[in-house]
């Protein structure tokens, strides 16, 4: 669902939701796009809000591309581990 609501922003071309533990080990739901264009974190926060409310994602994070494996596959691993150095 989460990433139904990315996907319906102008310009986002892949999404994905992850869990993320935060530093209490608590898991976040966070997520990761990729868009043809730099889309505003104020718009997709907006717009999860508006469609998910509390189950909006933590963050969301704009990459050139999301990673995926040989077969297609989103690597959900890869996107956790890059988040997890990217909390403060």
């Amino acid at each position: 669902v989460i990433e139904d609501v990315l996907m319906s922003s102008a310009g986002v071309t892949e999404a994905a939701a992850f869990g993320v533990p935060d530093r209490y080990g608590m898991e976040r739901i966070w997520a990761a796009i990729s868009a043809t264009r730099p889309v505003a974190h104020a718009e997709l926060t907006t717009v999860c809000r508006g469609r998910l409310g509390d189950r909006s994602p933590a963050r969301i994070m704009q990459m050139p591309a999301l990673p995926r494996n040989a077969n297609g596959k989103v690597m959900l691993r890869e996107l956790v581990a890059f988040a997890v150095t990217q909390q403060t």
